[in-house]
Formats: C-alpha cells, structure tokens, sequence
C-alpha cells in the first residue's frame, strides 16, 4: 500500500507499476498490432495489414505466402534488417530452402508450427551467423488469413544483437 492506503497498481504481468507500461519488445507490439486487426476468435486477413505503413515493423517484418500445405511457403519480402542474410534474394524463395546459419532461417524455422496450430508463436535464441557472429534474436510469426477463413499468408519479424564474446 502507498501512502493513500491503495494497494499499488500492477501491470499485466502482476508486478508493481503502472497498467500498461510501454511495450520495447519488438515481438511484443507486433503482437499487439496483429490482435487489434484480429477478428473475433480468428486472425487478421491479409488485407488488414500494410507492412508499408508499418515503419516502426517494417524493417523488421517478412512476408510469405502459404502454398497447398503447411510446408509449401515462399517469401514474399523482407526488411531491411534481413540485410545480413541477403534479402533481396528471398523473395520467390522457399522458406525451407533460406540457407543454414541465417537470421532468417532461424525466424522461419517453426513456420509449418504456426500454421497447422494457427496461432501466433515467437521464439528466441542465439546462433553462429555465417559471418561467424554469434547473434542473439527473439522472433515472431503471425498467420494471416487468405481467402475465406483458410491461412494464406504469415508475417513474421526478428530483430538481433550480436552477443558479447
């Protein structure tokens, strides 16, 4: 209790301090975002979200298109932060074909996870880089609905430190 005799507020996660402390987590707020654009007991179509208008994401943000089964997905872009595994050469590419050791192979690596459970899931971790960095990342992949109620898209996003050696 504080002076007052209130008890203290607490956020979400229970501790003391304000309700709704500023989100830094990259995941977090994009998280945030795609459950705002959520339907009720579903997920957000494709049309609902503008990577562009985004820029905060964006630099941070892939996008894929789901073929005829969970393992068929192919990058439809990436932001400038993917800079490091050679971005500019995803787009077309599948997901299962993103080369060992990258940032986003490591971003994508539980793609098929997200969606057969159609839910959102984040992960986070360290690796060697190929360019011999270790790195640390925390990732995100978020299913977006096509047509009808099926899954047609996923957005994901990853940003990385390099760790200290």
């Amino acid at each position: 209790m504080d002076d007052t005799g209130a008890a203290p507020e607490r956020n979400e996660n229970g501790a003391s301090g304000p309700a709704n402390p500023i989100e830094r987590r990259l995941v977090m707020r994009l998280l945030h975002y795609w459950r705002d654009k959520a339907e009720p007991n579903d997920m957000p179509a494709r049309a609902d979200i503008d990577i562009a208008s985004m820029p905060e994401f964006a630099p941070y943000c892939w996008l894929a298109r789901v073929g005829a089964d969970e393992k068929d997905i192919a990058f439809e872009t990436a932001g400038e932060s993917f800079a490091i595994d050679n971005a500019h050469l995803l787009a077309g590419m599948k997901l299962a074909a993103a080369p060992a050791g990258t940032l986003i192979a490591h971003a994508t690596a539980y793609a098929a996870k997200v969606v057969v459970s159609r839910v959102p899931m984040s992960f986070g971790g360290e690796f060697r880089h190929l360019d011999g960095r270790t790195l640390l990342y925390r990732s995100i992949i978020l299913p977006l609905r096509g047509e009808g109620t099926d899954i047609g898209y996923l957005l994901g996003a990853a940003n990385y430190r390099a760790a200290q050696e």
